[in-house]
């Protein structure tokens, strides 16, 4: 018998993720269920890019974030919306085979 963790499902589960939907980076401060995050799986099968992946992750988002100044960029029609209004406007995603964003208009500005 073959049994699978389907990890969309897992990771969308309300029994450990109140929310689930929601963008809140805070829920992996403190204690929480390590079990129930698995990117890349876990145990023997474990994705073996796993730490080439994480090390390059941080490597490229550090040399962005020291060469580049990252701002939303201005949209005449968003000009009165607040802070929570634009967090969701740039947060939102669809729910595809990944989880991708629907439009995230940055602009990046050249650091002297």
């Amino acid at each position: 018998m073959l049994s699978a963790i389907v990890a969309a499902g897992l990771h969308s589960n309300p029994k450990y993720w109140p929310d689930p939907y929601a963008f809140k980076p805070e829920r992996f401060f403190g204690e929480w269920n390590r079990d129930a995050f698995i990117p890349f799986s876990a145990g023997s099968r474990v994705c073996l890019g796993r730490r080439f992946f994480e090390t390059e992750a941080t490597a490229i988002l550090a040399l962005l974030i020291s060469r580049y100044r990252v701002t939303i960029k201005e949209e005449p029609q968003f000009a009165h919306e607040t802070f929570e209004q634009k967090k969701a406007r740039v947060l939102k995603t669809k729910h595809a085979l990944s989880l991708t964003p629907v439009r995230v208009p940055l602009v990046f500005t050249r650091r002297d």
